[in-house]
């Protein structure tokens, strides 16, 4: 399935290793632009401000903020206002959604 690990090994290298370095490069652009998306989703989406206590409820907010960050790139090829708009109301709605009271969860153990 073209699943490997990136970086170096854990422990001493062995005699006959060789790097290929160009695999490391492209391996290690791919991690930074999916760190890159996530901060940018913590810094201004705000998913580093997910206070709610139900799942639904955190998994809602999650949802949202992933769709936001993805309708600001559509916002930024197409340049429609009409996703800024979009974009607005979700943005609202969510706010909205980290406001409503919530009820603690209690397991039951």
């Amino acid at each position: 399935r073209g699943i490997r690990l990136s970086g170096p090994a854990l422990g001493r290298p062995k005699k006959d290793a060789v790097r290929d370095k160009r695999l490391e490069y492209k391996d290690n652009c791919d991690r930074v632009e999916v760190e890159r998306a996530f901060s940018l989703a913590k810094r201004r989406f705000g998913l580093s401000q997910i206070r709610t206590y139900l799942k639904e409820t955190t998994q809602s907010v999650i949802a949202l903020s992933i769709l936001a960050l993805n309708l600001r790139k559509l916002q930024a090829i197409q340049c429609t206002p009409i996703l800024f708009y979009l974009q607005l109301l979700l943005w609202k709605v969510k706010r909205a959604l980290k406001w409503l009271p919530c009820q603690k969860v209690v397991f039951a153990q």
